[in-house]
């Protein structure tokens, strides 16, 4: 993708790609579930403007909707994926598997 990530247009961009992916679509079909990725500044990085909260709405091999989230909103969804920048970046690129636990060295958590 060519939008920056973390951003609302990398987001709306995920959003086209899972709706347009015939092979997305048929291994999430009995998908049900909320996520949120909660991606926090890497270690150094100035945490002046904290992390930034993505929300993806998806449903049964689609994604019904995303949005960036402010501060108060809060949805209750039944993912979240917590993680620096980097790790996010790593699990994008094909280098993490996001379903596998991290070491307690790697700070990053999927809390349900």
């Amino acid at each position: 993708m060519a939008h920056p990530f973390p951003s609302a247009e990398w987001l709306k961009a995920l959003e086209a790609i899972v709706n347009s992916d015939p092979r997305y679509a048929e291994v999430a079909k009995n998908w049900e579930g909320d996520l949120i990725f909660d991606i926090q500044p890497d270690a150094g990085e100035q945490a002046g403007g904290g992390s930034v909260r993505l929300y993806l709405d998806l449903w049964h091999g689609t994604c019904r909707g995303s949005r960036v989230l402010g501060p108060e909103d809060s949805p209750k969804a039944k993912f979240t994926l917590r993680a620096p920048r980097a790790n996010f970046l790593n699990i994008l690129g094909g280098g993490l598997d996001p379903c596998r636990p991290c070491s307690p060295a790697s700070s990053c958590s999927m809390a349900t």
